[in-house]
């Protein structure tokens, strides 16, 4: 079976506060702290590992997603922000076939 590939979403501490700042309020407020969300990816990338998966980390520029955002009409919360890391995911995979 051939690995399946996992886009995860990658923030600095100032991007994981302003993406923040862009969810709906009970969004934000379920939120964890950033050190607890880094500890989430790492686990969700190891138990990738596990199964044989592979992972990417997207990294999340904020000004790049509000664009995709408003281009796109949506507004930013966690099921549109799943779809743009999935879009950044297929471009990465694209371009690297590509090359």
């Amino acid at each position: 079976m051939q690995p399946v590939p996992i886009a995860i979403p990658w923030y600095t501490p100032e991007s994981y506060a302003d993406v923040l700042s862009l969810l709906p309020l009970g969004e934000r407020q379920n939120a964890p702290a950033y050190d607890r969300f880094v500890a989430q990816i790492e686990a969700a990338e190891k138990e990738a590992k596990s199964s044989g998966n592979i992972s990417y980390r997207i990294p999340i520029d904020v000004v790049e997603l509000k664009s995709w955002h408003d281009g796109n009409h949506l507004n930013v919360c966690g099921a549109s922000l799943s779809q743009f890391i999935q879009v950044k995911l297929a471009q990465l995979l694209r371009n690297r076939s590509h090359n």
